[in-house]
């Protein structure tokens, strides 16, 4: 891994994941679950996150340096423990979740049924406001499963009381549901999520230990050859 050359370099690299999340956070507001708008922004965030923190590994690493150089062997140890448990901490819930959701829209694809559920409230926002909300309840015998969703100011207009939404429930487990039909394009897209859910945490955690585990290593490694070239 290639430390950035200059402090422009680096504000760059902090500048487009910066830039690369905010896009995220903008495609994912409002984005149909499984959706490729969904994948795309999730993508971006993992791409987001990688490069903002090879920015601040830039930035930070001739700090860390520093304390390597002064034997402060806790404080560097404390920084290593971190960064690991945040890696597995995130990477990990991420993989968690996004298998217990893997799993059910399989289920959904193999073994759902469809029926429709009725909006029952529409609650309208302000003109600085670009969602709003939409309630929704649907019945499966005597079960009545309620849900609601953000939608986009432009979705206004095509939505009434009593209309009909499309769900896909698990006749099994009738609150088990997706909007919408489930096929294998939306089985795929929840897989790839996945694994962009599991990457996530190694571009925010991963990506900094590594690379300040290499600069370490370096580090002692240049200690030991100085030691060697020591006259006795």
């Amino acid at each position: 891994m290639k430390e950035p050359g200059t402090r422009l370099h680096q504000a760059l690299l902090i500048a487009l994941g910066a830039a690369g999340l905010a896009g995220a956070n903008s495609l994912m507001t409002n984005a149909t679950p499984e959706s490729n708008r969904e994948l795309l922004g999730l993508l971006l965030e993992v791409i987001g996150a990688a490069l903002l923190a090879l920015g601040l590994c830039g930035l930070l690493l001739p700090r860390a340096q520093l304390l390597w150089s002064k034997g402060l062997r806790v404080a560097t140890q404390a920084l290593r423990l971190m960064l690991l448990l945040g890696l597995i901490a995130v990477s990990g819930y991420g993989a968690l979740a996004g298998w217990s959701d893997f799993r059910e829209i399989r289920a959904l694809q193999t073994e759902g049924q469809t029926t429709d559920a009725q909006i029952t409230t529409i609650q309208t926002v302000g003109l600085a406001n670009k969602t709003g909300h939409i309630s929704y309840s649907y019945r499966v015998g005597s079960v009545v499963t309620m849900g609601q969703m953000d939608i986009a100011r432009s979705e206004y207009k095509r939505l009434r009381m009593g209309a009909p939404l499309t769900v896909t429930y698990l006749p099994s487990e009738p609150h088990t549901y997706r909007l919408g039909s489930v096929d294998g394009g939306r089985v795929a897209r929840r897989g790839t999520m996945l694994f962009l859910l599991v990457l996530r945490g190694v571009a925010c955690f991963g990506i900094p230990f590594l690379y300040l585990e290499i600069h370490r290593r370096r580090l002692q490694q240049g200690k030991r050859s100085q030691a060697n070239l020591a006259p006795a």
